[in-house]
C-alpha cells in the first residue's frame, strides 16, 4: 500500500508562487509514488487579506471621511481585482491539486507523513499566531517541513516558545533560507537542511506541460511583475522596453501613462506562458525570479522596502546561483546570463533537496547533507 502523504500550506492563496509550490510539492511526491493530498486549511488571516463589499462602513473612520471614503473606493477596486484574479486562480486548483476534506484529527490520522510547507507557514506574526502550520495537534504521525519559513527579524516571545514547543517533535526539517537554518541552531539549537523552493523540483519541460504553446503576445515584449511596490523596476522596465522597441506587458495595473498590456487578471497558465515567452523580466517576486530561472529567461529583480521576507528570499536565491548582477540597484548590467554556469549551480541545490525528500520519507532521521 502506499504511504500517504499530506501537504499543509497556503494553497489558497491569491498568489501565483503560493499554489505553483503546492502543485510543485504535489508533483515531486507523486512522481516519487505517494498517494499524495494538500490539506484544506484556510488561515483566519486570508479571510482579512480582502475586504468585504457588503460591510463598507467598516472601512470608514470619524475623523477623516472623506480620506475614508477614497479608501473605501480603492478597496472596491482592489477587491474585485482580487475576485476576478481569484477566480482564475481557484480554476487551477480545482484541476490540479487533490484538496482533502476540512482539516480535523479524525482525518490527520489517516496520513502516514505530513509535510509543512513550503512558504511562510512559520511566520507567526504574519498568521496572527496561529501555530497550525507548526503541525501542533496531538496526533502520532510523522512530520516533516519542506523549504519551511518565517522571518528571523523581531521575532517575538510567542513565536519563540511555539518554535521550541513543536519544532522538536518534527522527524525532519528543511528551511527555504540559508539564515533561517544559521538561526534555528544558533538559538533553539535545532538541526535543519536548507534547501530550493519547490518549484525548482520540476524542469522547464514539465512546466511547459502546463502552458499552451501558443504565444499570448506575439510582439516581442518586456513583463513586469511585482508583489510589493516597487521604487524603480517600472521606470527601468520600461526605458529598457522602449530602447529595444519591446511591448511592455504587465501583471500588476501600472501608474504611468506609458502603454502597457495589461494582465492583472492572468490564469496560472497564462502566467506561465507569459514569463516562459518574455524577453526580459522585470520583478520584486521571489516566484518572479524563480520562473525566470526555470525558464532561463533574462531578467532583473529589484528588492521591495516593505515585505514579508521577500527580501531575504530573493536575495538568498540571487547569492546560491551568483545572480546579485541582476539586482537593478546595481545598474542594468545588459550581459546575457550565463545558463550554464546557474544551471550547473541549480542543479546541486536540486539533488541536495531531492536526498532531503527521499531520505525523510523514508522514516529517516536527520541527516547531514552540507
Amino acid at each position: 500500500m502506499n504511504k500517504k502523504i499530506g501537504i499543509l500550506t497556503f494553497h489558497n492563496a491569491v498568489n501565483y508562487g503560493a499554489i505553483l509550490q503546492c502543485y510543485a510539492l504535489q508533483t515531486a511526491l507523486e512522481q516519487r509514488g505517494y498517494n499524495v493530498e494538500v490539506i484544506d486549511y484556510t488561515p483566519l488571516y486570508f479571510n482579512k487579506v480582502f475586504f468585504d463589499p457588503l460591510k463598507p462602513w467598516e472601512a470608514i473612520g470619524t475623523k477623516n471621511k472623506l480620506k475614508s471614503l477614497i479608501k473605501v473606493f480603492l478597496r472596491f477596486r482592489q477587491q474585485r481585482n482580487n475576485s476576478i484574479k481569484q477566480f482564475e486562480l481557484k480554476q487551477f486548483v480545482k484541476k490540479y491539486l487533490k484538496i482533502s476534506e476540512t482539516v480535523d484529527s479524525e482525518l490527520i490520522s489517516t496520513f502516514d507523513t505530513i509535510i509543512a510547507g513550503s512558504d511562510q507557514v512559520w511566520n507567526l506574526e504574519l498568521l496572527e499566531n496561529d501555530t497550525t502550520y507548526l503541525l501542533d495537534f496531538p496526533n502520532d504521525v510523522r512530520r516533516v517541513s519542506y523549504a519551511a519559513s518565517f522571518k528571523v527579524s523581531d521575532v517575538d516571545e510567542f513565536a519563540i516558545d511555539a518554535y521550541k514547543k513543536y519544532l522538536p517533535k518534527f522527524n525532519n526539517i528543511s528551511v527555504r533560507e540559508e539564515n533561517l537554518k544559521v538561526y534555528l541552531k544558533n538559538n533553539l539549537n535545532i538541526d535543519s537542511t536548507n534547501v530550493l523552493d519547490p518549484t525548482f523540483l520540476l524542469n522547464m519541460k514539465k512546466w511547459s506541460e502546463l502552458i499552451n504553446n501558443k504565444r499570448l503576445i506575439e510582439e516581442k515584449y518586456v513583463l513586469v511583475y511585482h508583489v510589493n511596490q516597487p521604487v524603480e523596476l517600472v521606470s527601468k522596465a520600461l526605458e529598457y522596453a522602449k530602447k529595444n522597441s519591446y511591448k511592455v506587458v504587465s501583471l500588476n495595473r501600472l501608474n504611468t501613462k506609458d502603454d502597457y498590456i495589461d494582465f492583472s487578471y492572468a490564469s496560472i497558465e497564462e502566467f506561465l506562458n507569459l514569463v516562459k515567452n518574455a524577453e526580459v523580466v522585470f520583478t520584486t517576486s521571489f516566484h518572479g525570479m524563480a520562473f525566470s530561472i526555470n525558464f532561463q529567461k533574462e531578467f532583473y529583480f529589484e528588492i521591495p522596502e516593505k515585505s514579508y521576507n521577500n527580501n531575504e528570499r530573493l536575495l538568498d536565491l540571487a547569492k546560491k546561483l551568483k545572480l546579485m548582477n541582476r539586482n537593478i540597484s546595481n545598474g542594468l548590467d545588459e550581459n546575457p546570463i550565463n545558463w550554464e554556469s546557474v544551471t550547473d549551480l541549480l542543479d546541486k541545490y536540486v539533488e541536495n533537496s531531492n536526498e532531503f525528500l527521499n531520505y525523510s520519507l523514508n522514516n529517516e532521521e536527520m541527516k547531514k547533507y552540507e
